[in-house]
């Protein structure tokens, strides 16, 4: 039987008292979650019918809505549009009880911003009367208000229905109004949520129904994974759907699928999480749920982007934005997908269609006021900075993420931001692009990392965690590497001193460091292969000074360089009347670097007839000198480094197999500089730095033709070359007052790169008359100007002297006088 189609105003029961039983029977049943009985007892009640208006205050109205709302919760909504399409509008608008029933029925539907209107207008039409209907309405406003994004409105309004509810006694309605506040609250602050959950919470264990216990579960399980709880979160999460399933309510079985299955993402059990949100997919498409269905395919695009699908991920979150678009344009949901889009555009390096998207999203996160939203946005735009290798914004956006997800307690989302903090902080201390000293970049580094670290424990993930106890190692080795550096009188980072940095900007390169940290810890050989000019030695001395060796000597040996006569005496020593002319014991290479690390660069220029001799250092840590017949024992790691192809060499007997095999265990190759162009402008900074002993920009001495050149220049001589066409550029500009430089391709043809092109030449050529003390004067003069972006009363104050007494020296050394 189904409800019958009456004139509802009209309903008349034929047994009044035995009916008004019924129908607290029905809504006992409701509210215990069993809506298809409370419909079968509503059925049972109207099996006959009269006309009359009401009986004990109960209208036809009210049965009605009753029935309606277990429809929806049933998700029979065929059948609710059967029972409402003999309805007229004027009819139901006329009911606040059917108009309610209406509004529930469109909030379901995703027609959010059509309920906010109309429950807004009926509250500010009731504000006179207070009808038994108002809370019900201020309840859906604070529904919709929230799904469009209105956080403020909507827990005005939610907080509104809790005390009128509160006020009546009616904790049942109490307790289902915290639970919205709750959710709305989850946006920005966990422990106001957890606060209305407890409250619903206290209600519902002890009188029910099921149906209310799973929804408050699943509410709580998606507290505790936002927080990074997931043990907890799963253990609530599961007895969610549980509940769910004994209560045959299909909404909080649908999202608690959702929410288990982002929580198996996080933990990076991918199958787990497939499954569960494949399930929640399935039962959003088959009971119209259209927001559940969205969101279950913006995880099921995260499992993909987390396998490093980005392409599949893009096309999960289109699926998803377009029913998000749909539902709520400016919602939380197209919020959260244009934030993933971007993602996904910065993992493919396509920074000029993720920004966009970001900061769109981060609008609408503010708009909003989800703060966690907000941070986590943050962190993917410093992250897509970084792979730019914009360290300065990435810096200022990571910063302003982990500031704000440490504040709302958001542990595994702030541990994540802390751990890519440190990453743009050692990045600053390698390419000496850092806004602090290296010591503080350092220090910096070491207390987020072990902040990150101890987030992680808790959040207890292993893979975030061996991520992080990694990368605190390498900020400890680095640290260390420092302090030595400091209490031996060397120079730092911060004067540009060479061979503090490996400076880069590179993916190439950024993966190279890595790999060259880790081997850092070990004691087998080393191989770093390479063109000339590419930095193997500075590679060589990372590996030394990020070892645990890095307190005994690295002693560095150019093998081209030793005559072959004499290898073996240089590199295992001799003793007095060894031969002719040996006055004196004498230490060899091996002896020298014991304790330390031996790093012999040319590798494949090694004598054949010593190589077997080295092998054996390798394998046994043993030795002779010349003149000795005893064995002696030294503790060296040994680093090699060449430019030739020593596999070659081994095929055509030039080199031994089994040293190089050995050699092998741990090889590093540096790419050439040709294939890696994003390192050309760092490199020529830092070269350029290095000669001015402060930081200045390429920009200064090149004009964008010649950059375009340089960096289209294949850079036969890799990253020497670059520092010589910077020595020689900053030479030029110094002594002649201008830059032009001649540079050759590996073609052997030839261009010229010259200085800024905006510069009038009575700036660039100077004055013929000038003496050597003037010419030095006005270049000192034109490299402050240059330094302060052209502006002369910068440049004054620079150089100590005023205003007019620099534009006399101007006048007088031939540099124009323009105004700032």
């Amino acid at each position: 039987m189904s409800f019958p189609v009456v004139n509802i105003e009209r309903i008349w029961l034929e047994r009044p008292s035995y009916s008004m039983r019924l129908y607290s029977r029905a809504v006992d049943l409701r509210d215990a979650g069993e809506f298809g009985a409370s419909n079968r007892t509503i059925e049972a009640m109207l099996a006959n019918t009269h006309v009359v208006a009401d009986v004990d205050g109960v209208t036809g109205a009210d049965i009605f809505a009753l029935y309606a709302a277990n429809l929806i919760d049933l998700g029979s909504f065929e059948e609710w549009n059967t029972l409402f399409a003999g309805i007229d509008d004027c009819e139901i608008r006329a009911n606040p009880h059917l108009l309610a029933a209406k509004l529930s029925r469109d909030l379901d539907a995703g027609r959010w911003s059509l309920v906010a209107e109309e429950s807004i207008a009926f509250i500010d039409s009731d504000r006179m009367c207070i009808s038994t209907a108002l809370p019900e309405f201020l309840r859906l406003a604070a529904c919709a208000l929230h799904r469009i994004g209105r956080v403020d409105d909507a827990l005005a309004h939610g907080e509104a229905a809790y005390a009128i509810h509160w006020l009546r006694l009616d904790k049942r309605s109490a307790a289902y109004v915290a639970n919205l506040l709750g959710i709305i609250s989850l946006q920005f602050d966990y422990e106001t949520a957890l606060s209305w959950f407890g409250k619903a919470q206290k209600y519902y264990d002890k009188a029910g129904p099921a149906t209310k216990q799973a929804m408050i579960y699943l509410n709580l399980g998606v507290t505790c994974y936002k927080r990074g709880a997931y043990d907890s979160s799963g253990r609530m999460l599961t007895r969610s759907i549980g509940l769910g399933r004994s209560s045959a309510s299909p909404r909080p079985q649908c999202f608690a699928n959702i929410a288990l299955g982002n929580v198996h993402r996080l933990t990076r059990d991918f199958e787990s999480a497939r499954r569960h949100l494949h399930t929640a997919y399935n039962q959003a498409q088959e009971l119209q749920f259209p927001r559940e269905e969205a969101l279950a395919l913006e995880f099921l695009g995260d499992v993909y982007r987390d396998e490093g699908q980005t392409e599949t991920a893009r096309r999960f979150y289109a699926r998803a934005m377009a029913i998000g678009l749909q539902i709520a344009p400016e919602g939380d949901i197209v919020m959260e997908l244009r934030r993933r889009n971007g993602e996904c555009f910065g993992l493919e390096n396509r920074a000029a269609e993720a920004m966009p998207e970001l900061q769109r999203a981060l609008d609408m996160s503010r708009a909003q006021k989800d703060r966690f939203e907000e941070g986590v946005i943050l962190r993917v735009m410093a992250e897509v900075a970084y792979r730019s290798h914009d360290l300065a914004n990435a810096r200022r956006f990571v910063d302003k993420a982990c500031a704000l997800l440490v504040e709302i307690g958001a542990r595994h989302e702030a541990a994540i931001a802390l751990l890519h903090s440190v990453e743009v902080r050692l990045a600053e201390v390698e390419t000496g692009r850092g806004q602090a000293p290296r010591g503080q970049l350092l220090e910096q580094a070491w207390r987020q990392a072990t902040e990150a670290l101890d987030l992680f424990m808790r959040v207890d993930v292993r893979w975030w965690t061996d991520k992080c106890r990694a990368l605190v190692a390498r900020v400890s080795a680095m640290r260390s590497a420092t302090e030595r550096t400091a209490l031996i009188g060397k120079s730092n980072a911060d004067e540009y001193a060479p061979g503090d940095v490996v400076v880069h900007a590179s993916t190439a390169m950024r993966d190279l460091l890595q790999l060259c940290d880790m081997f850092a810890g070990c004691d087998d050989p080393a191989l770093i292969t390479g063109e000339t000019g590419t930095g193997k030695e500075v590679i060589a001395r990372r590996l030394h000074q990020l070892s645990r060796r890095a307190d005994g000597p690295l002693v560095v040996v150019n093998v081209a360089a030793i005559p072959q006569t004499m290898f073996e005496r240089e590199f295992f020593g001799h003793t007095k009347g060894a031969f002719s002319g040996a006055d004196r014991d004498s230490q060899g290479f091996a002896a020298q670097a014991g304790g330390g690390t031996l790093f012999l660069d040319e590798i494949g220029d090694l004598p054949l007839e010593v190589q077997p001799k080295l092998l054996r250092l390798l394998q046994e840590g043993t030795y002779q000198a010349i003149g000795d017949p005893k064995t002696r024992r030294t503790d060296v790691r040994l680093i090699a480094a060449t430019n030739a192809n020593l596999r070659q060499l081994v095929a055509e007997g030039k080199f031994r197999a089994d040293l190089f095999y050995r050699l092998q265990t741990l090889e590093l190759d540096i790419a050439p500089l040709r294939d890696r162009p994003e390192d050309v402008l760092p490199l020529l900074r830092h070269f350029l730095s290095l000669a001015t002993g402060r930081a200045v920009e390429p920009a200064a001495y090149f004009n964008r033709r010649s950059l375009s050149l340089l960096l289209r220049h294949d850079w036969p001589g890799n990253a020497r070359e670059v520092a010589i066409v910077a020595r020689r550029a900053h030479i030029a500009l110094a002594s002649q007052g201008r830059v032009l430089v001649q540079v050759s391709r590996s073609d052997g043809s030839q261009f010229m790169v010259d200085g800024p092109g905006d510069q009038p030449a009575d700036e660039v050529l100077a004055p013929a008359h000038l003496t050597p003390a003037e010419a030095a004067e006005r270049s000192r003069i034109l490299l402050a100007i240059e330094a302060n972006g052209g502006s002369r009363l910068l440049a004054a104050r620079a150089l100590g002297v005023g205003r007019s007494t620099l534009y006399r020296r101007l006048a007088r050394l031939g540099i124009a006088t323009r105004q700032d």
